[in-house]
């Protein structure tokens, strides 16, 4: 999958950890799934993860429903691309589609349906309460390990310090020579060149357990 081209703005969250910590333990309350073609009942204020597989989304999609607190955006946490989405507070009982848009797409596509489970009064503030405590969606993405790096802005992968790191502009490299990269965590500066697939090999600084970004201009 190529990725959107390094620009002024574009930032890559670059974890440098020495050494590589292991994943925390996963949350007790996992958001319920929401896989292609489920029809899920739910109340507002419960919390979704739309899972796809394989061939079935891409990385940047849009997930979106009249009673969802706000849009999901699908992100890869390898193996599969998922997306967290809540339901509103205000939501009405009844059923509503799910649906999935792509870049580009002229029209949305149908994913799911889920049907909303009545809720008085009481619910609906604890709710509100439920939806003020929640923290912002997790912009981290998690590729498999084969797959160049970055594929995207918020391709997050883990590297030892002093370790030699291949960074790679997966689309055409029309400004060759003049996208340098400026991290604190990199022993110098690289700048990007080459046709396609560009590889620059920097050495990174042994600052271990640190994280960093890696901006292009």
């Amino acid at each position: 999958m190529a990725m959107d081209r390094f620009r002024s703005a574009a930032v890559v969250a670059l974890p440098l950890l020495l050494p590589l910590l292991a994943a925390g333990p996963a949350s007790a309350a996992e958001p319920a799934p929401l896989p292609l073609g489920s029809v899920r009942s739910v109340h507002p204020g419960d919390t979704l993860a739309v899972t796809a597989a394989s061939g079935q989304a891409v990385n940047g999609d849009t997930i979106t429903s009249p009673v969802l607190l706000k849009a999901g955006r699908v992100r890869m946490t390898a193996p599969r691309l998922t997306a967290a989405v809540t339901i509103a507070c205000d939501a009405r009982p009844g059923t509503y589609p799910v649906t999935l848009t792509s870049a580009g797409a002229s029209r949305p596509a149908p994913w799911a349906h889920i049907s909303v489970e009545p809720a008085d009064e009481a619910a609906r503030r604890a709710c509100r309460t439920k939806v003020k405590k929640m923290p912002p969606p997790d912009r981290e993405e998690h590729w498999a390990a084969h797959t160049t790096w970055p594929q995207s802005e918020w391709d997050v992968r883990s590297f030892r310090a002093d370790s030699r790191i291949t960074i790679t502009d997966n689309d055409d490299e029309g400004l060759d020579g003049d996208i340098a990269l400026s991290p604190s965590a990199f022993a110098d500066r690289p700048v990007l060149c080459g046709a396609r697939a560009v590889p620059t090999q920097q050495a990174a600084h042994p600052s271990g357990g640190s994280r960093t970004e890696v901006v292009a201009f």
